[in-house]
């Protein structure tokens, strides 16, 4: 490499720190074709893991701003009432909130299907599908889906199964996102899901879509802008003022909200390190640069009235 690529190497290296994942972007500066790949920096001394070939030069170097801080329902100590409150809240949430846009977006993944039927991953207490498929919305009709989780929430599940006359169904098994097993078949979507994993495993969910050869949608109903961002110090007062209408009723939600206000400011936690954690599309087209056999929509929408913004990712198999 030249003294510039050598320069800008080890600028890269001074401002990097803990775990970082970089945007490298190469090309030719005559015709203006670049290619974007992934390195992981560890911030400990180490070499950049990624090999590349000396005659690319190395223009510049973009750090992902996204803050991945810990998250309450992320940990495996978590007591599983406080989980299930928590979920049960976002399901509520996810029905009842001013998300218009969301359906019709979710239902281009299952367009053309001859059998439209969705894995949803990291389905925690049931997302949205109760109120789409109860009454099947015009873009669910014929649509089935099953729902899965690493942490699966069976009473929830056989809960919703009863609401929608089993369109929506299940998976009683663990799932892993990362390494869902071949048997389990339909193209498959995460509703708020993918900022719970860091780069490295948020790819490996992309990676076995497109190993397996299915459809994949992400959404994520927030993001990290000031507008979206300053509202949420009013959480902890939307989850005391929206538990009674909760379901199902649980005396220990009541305790643990007005008694002993755990839960609230844990959903308030979670909720504002969930906006940090979000994938913006520049971040989300870098997760899936390397996957030219698929074709990828990228976008962020306005999910309805309000602030928020629906980002999402569609990915097919290309058209022969």
């Amino acid at each position: 490499m030249s003294e510039q690529d050598d320069e800008s190497t080890e600028s890269m290296r001074s401002n990097a720190t803990g775990s970082v994942a970089f945007v490298l972007t190469f090309g030719d500066f005559d015709d203006q074709s670049c290619r974007v790949i992934v390195v992981d920096w560890w911030g400990v001394g180490g070499q950049l893991r990624s090999q590349y070939s000396p005659c690319w030069r190395l223009i510049r170097v973009d750090p992902m701003s996204r803050v991945h801080l810990f998250e309450f329902n992320d940990q495996s100590w978590l007591p599983e009432a406080w989980r299930r409150y928590i979920t049960e809240y976002l399901q509520f949430m996810l029905e009842h909130g001013p998300f218009d846009e969301l359906p019709a977006l979710i239902a281009r993944v299952v367009d053309g299907a001859d059998e439209p039927r969705i894995v949803d991953l990291c389905s925690g207490s049931g997302g949205p599908w109760p109120t789409y498929l109860e009454e099947p919305l015009t873009e669910f009709e014929g649509v089935e889906v099953l729902l899965t989780d690493l942490h699966p929430h069976r009473e929830a599940f056989e809960r919703i199964e009863r609401r929608t006359e089993g369109r929506a169904t299940g998976h009683e098994a663990p799932i892993d996102a990362t390494d869902v097993p071949a048997d389990v078949e339909g193209r498959r979507t995460i509703i708020n899901g993918l900022h719970h994993f860091q780069p490295e495993q948020a790819r490996a969910i992309l990676a076995d879509a497109v190993e397996k050869g299915v459809s994949i949608g992400v959404f994520e109903i927030m993001d990290r802008r000031a507008v979206s961002l300053i509202p949420l110090v009013l959480i902890p007062l939307f989850v005391l003022f929206l538990t009674p209408f909760v379901r199902p009723f649980r005396v220990g939600r009541l305790l643990w909200t007005y008694l002993l206000p755990v839960i609230p400011l844990m959903i308030f936690w979670d909720g504002l390190v969930s906006a940090l954690r979000v994938y913006s599309p520049e971040e989300l087209r870098v997760l899936v640069a390397d996957f030219d056999d698929y074709e990828w929509e990228i976008d962020s929408v306005p999910a309805g009235k309000g602030p928020q913004r629906i980002t999402y990712l569609i990915g097919e198999p290309q058209r022969s």
